[in-house]
C-alpha cells in the first residue's frame, strides 16, 4: 500500500480575497443578465423572471442610475486599486473556462460556467464584453488579455470528449446516448468540430464587444487580442491606446476555412494605425489613429502574403523607435524593406529580438554584407535570436555579432544536431528541435552552465551506449518536452538527475504520430517517476498531458506516481492532467474530492496551455 499523500494544506484565505471572489461571481452573473435583458430594460423587465442575481435586484431598485453606471459608481470608490487588475483578469478567465464537474452536467449536453452557474451563449458574449469593459476599465487597470476566452479550445474539446466517454456514469445505463457511447457509435471528431466552431464564433463576438469598448482602452499598457484580432479592432486600438507598450494579435489567416483574403488584407493594412503617422494607410474604419508611440513588443499574425507584412513591419520599425521585438516576421526581409524607406534615417534600431527562421534566401548577415553595412551598428541591443541552423549559411556564426544573447532558439533541418562551436555560457533560455543523446546533452551542459529554461520541441532523446559523461545543469529551473519524436528512458532520467533546482517539468505530446506517442507515454511511467523523484525536491509544477487526447493513449503513470509526487515534493502546486494518465476516471474524481475535503494547496487540474 502506498503511503497516504501529505501535501501542504491551503492557508486560510484573507477576508478581502474571499470577498473579491464572491464579488466576481456576482458581477459575472450581473453582466450576463444585463446582456440578455439589455441595459435599457426597465427594472420590472429585469426582475420579472425571479431568477436574477441579488446584485441585479439591488441595482434595479435604484432609479437614479442605469445598472451599468450603478455598478461602476459602487466598485471604484470602494474597491481597492490593487484588486482592480486582478478582478479584470479573473472575470475574463471565468467567462472563458468551462469547468467539468459531475454535479454540473445538465440534460441535453448543456455546459455551465461553474463560477456562477450560468450558460453564456455566443449571442450574449458581445454585450457581456461591452458591459464588462465599460464597468471595469477605469484606472489602475493596465493589462487586458482576451486569451482565456478563446485559447481554451483544446480544453473544451478534451472536456467534451471526457464527458462523452463517461456519460454513462452520470446518466445511468438507460440512456440511448449512453448506449451509443458504449457501442462506439458516437463520433468524437464531430464533437471536436462542434466545439471548434463554437470557440471561433465566440471569438468573433468577443471581438465585436472589444471594438465597441475601445474608447475605454486609453490607460492600457498591454493588450492580447490573439484569435479575436480583426482589422477594425487593430484600427480601434491605434485610435485609443497612446500608452500601449505590448500588443499580441496572433492568428493564422492562412486557414481559409475561417479567414478570407479580404480579412487578411484589412488586418495587415490596419497595422498602420499603430504608428498614427501622417503616412498611415487610409481606411474605411472610423476614427483617426493617434498611434502607439510607446509600443515595445508586437506579436504578429501568420499570413499568406509575407512580403506585404514585412513592408508594413518595416514602417513600424521606422516610425516606432521603441519597438524592440516583432515576432512571426522575417527580420532580414523586414530590414531590406526598411532600407528602402525614405523616412529611415539609418540609425541604430531598438531590436532585441532577431528572427532568422523565416529567412529562406538571405540572412540579416548576408544583407549587411551585400549593402556593406555594419550589423553591430544597426542591431546593438540584440539579446534573443531565433535561427535555422544550416551548414550552407554558416550555422550559428551569427551569434558572434551579438555577445549579449541569452535567449536562443535553434531549428535544425530534419532533426539535425546542434553545433558545439559556439559559446553558450551567456545563455539562460534555450529552445530547439535537435536530436539529442546523453553524450551530446552532457557536452551542451558543460557549454551552457547558466541555463535556466530548456525546451525541446519537437526534438528527440536517444540512448548513447558508451557514454560516461555526466549531465549537469546546476541552475536549470524549467524543462519542457513538447511533441518529442522519440524518447528513451536513460537520457530522460539523466537529464532530470542533472538538475538541482528544477521547479517546472512540463511534458506534452499529440496523438497524430502514434509511434512517437507510444514511445513517450510508455517511458513516462511509475518506474521513471521513482527514478527522478530525488531530484525534484523543489518541484512546483508537473504536467504530463496530451494535446489531442481521445482516451486511447495515456501516460503509463498510475495513482502510485501521484502519491509519490504529493509525498516527495513539498512545494508542489500543480500536477496533471490526471485524465491523461493511466488512472480510472472515478479515482481522479475521488482524489479531487479528497483534496477539497482536506484543503490541499495543490491544483489537480492545471491549465493545459504552456
Amino acid at each position: 500500500m502506498p503511503a497516504a499523500p501529505i501535501p501542504r494544506v491551503r492557508q486560510c484565505g484573507r477576508l478581502d480575497k474571499l470577498s473579491l471572489s464572491a464579488l466576481e461571481k456576482f458581477l459575472l452573473r450581473a453582466f450576463y443578465f444585463l446582456a440578455k435583458e439589455g441595459c435599457t430594460s426597465t427594472p420590472e423587465d429585469l426582475l420579472g423572471s425571479g431568477n436574477h442575481s441579488p446584485i441585479i435586484t439591488t441595482l434595479c431598485e435604484k432609479d437614479s442610475l442605469s445598472p451599468i453606471e450603478e455598478i461602476r459608481s459602487y466598485l471604484f470608490p470602494k474597491l481597492h486599486m490593487c484588486y482592480r487588475q486582478q478582478l479584470v483578469d479573473d472575470l475574463l478567465i471565468a467567462m472563458g473556462s468551462p469547468e467539468f464537474d459531475e454535479n454540473m452536467l445538465v440534460a441535453e449536453l448543456e455546459f455551465k460556467f461553474r463560477s456562477c452557474d450560468i450558460v453564456a451563449s455566443t449571442s450574449d458574449m458581445n454585450q457581456i464584453i461591452q458591459n464588462y469593459l465599460k464597468c471595469l476599465l477605469l484606472g489602475y487597470v493596465t493589462k487586458l488579455d482576451f486569451s482565456e476566452l478563446y485559447a481554451g479550445e483544446s480544453c473544451w474539446i478534451a472536456r467534451s470528449r471526457r464527458i462523452l466517454h463517461t456519460w454513462g456514469q452520470v446518466k445511468g445505463d438507460g440512456s440511448e446516448f449512453t448506449k451509443g457511447i458504449k457501442n462506439n457509435n458516437v463520433n468524437t471528431i464531430s464533437v471536436e468540430c462542434m466545439w471548434k466552431d463554437l470557440v471561433f464564433e465566440n471569438s468573433k463576438a468577443v471581438g465585436r464587444g472589444a471594438i465597441a469598448s475601445a474608447p475605454y482602452f486609453r490607460e492600457l499598457l498591454s493588450i492580447n487580442i490573439d484569435y479575436v484580432a480583426t482589422g477594425q479592432l487593430v484600427w480601434s486600438i491605434g485610435c485609443n491606446c497612446p500608452l500601449l507598450q505590448h500588443l499580441s494579435l496572433y492568428l493564422d489567416t492562412r486557414d481559409d476555412r475561417k479567414y478570407s483574403k479580404h480579412f487578411e488584407d484589412n488586418l495587415v493594412d490596419s497595422l498602420a494605425a499603430l504608428y498614427g503617422h501622417k503616412k498611415y494607410t487610409p481606411s474605411f474604419y472610423r476614427g483617426r489613429p493617434l498611434g502607439c508611440p510607446k509600443l515595445q513588443t508586437l506579436i504578429m499574425p501568420l499570413v499568406g502574403d509575407h512580403e506585404r507584412l514585412e513592408v508594413c513591419t518595416s514602417k513600424l520599425l521606422c516610425y516606432l523607435p521603441r519597438l524592440h521585438a516583432v515576432h512571426n516576421v522575417s527580420t532580414a526581409k523586414t530590414f531590406v524593406a526598411l532600407l528602402s524607406d525614405e523616412d529611415f534615417k539609418r540609425k541604430p534600431l531598438s531590436l532585441k529580438y532577431i528572427d532568422e527562421s523565416h529567412s529562406e534566401e538571405a540572412t540579416t548577415e548576408d544583407i549587411c554584407e551585400h549593402f556593406q553595412l555594419d550589423m553591430k551598428f544597426f542591431f546593438p541591443k540584440v539579446t534573443s535570436i531565433k535561427i535555422i541552423q544550416s551548414k550552407q549559411r554558416g550555422g550559428l556564426r551569427i551569434m558572434s555579432y551579438f555577445p549579449k544573447v541569452n535567449n536562443l532558439e535553434v531549428i535544425t533541418l530534419e532533426l539535425g544536431e546542434l553545433e558545439f562551436g559556439s559559446n553558450f555560457t551567456r545563455l539562460t533560455h534555450f529552445k530547439s528541435n535537435c536530436r539529442w543523446d546523453e553524450k551530446k546533452l552532457a557536452g551542451f551542459s558543460q557549454r551552457a552552465p547558466n541555463l535556466e529554461d530548456l525546451t525541446f520541441s519537437p526534438g528527440s532523446l536517444h540512448k548513447h551506449r558508451k557514454s560516461r559523461d555526466s549531465i549537469s545543469f546546476p541552475v536549470l529551473k524549467i524543462i519542457r518536452l513538447l511533441n518529442l519524436d522519440h524518447i528513451d528512458p536513460e537520457p530522460f532520467t539523466s537529464l532530470i538527475k542533472g538538475t538541482k533546482v528544477l521547479t517546472h517539468l512540463i511534458i506534452e505530446n499529440g496523438d497524430y504520430r502514434i509511434e512517437a506517442l507510444h514511445s513517450l507515454t510508455a517511458v513516462i511511467n511509475d518506474k521513471t517517476v521513482a527514478a527522478i523523484l530525488s531530484s525534484l525536491k523543489k518541484l512546483v509544477v508537473f504536467r504530463a498531458s496530451l494535446t489531442k487526447f481521445v482516451g486511447n493513449g495515456r501516460y503509463a503513470m498510475t495513482m502510485k506516481s501521484v502519491n509519490s509526487f504529493l509525498n516527495s515534493c513539498p512545494d508542489l502546486s500543480e500536477i496533471g492532467n490526471l485524465f491523461h494518465w493511466d488512472i480510472p476516471y472515478q479515482d481522479v474524481l475521488a482524489l479531487k474530492q479528497q483534496a477539497k475535503d482536506k484543503n490541499w494547496d495543490v491544483n489537480l487540474f492545471p491549465p493545459e496551455r504552456l
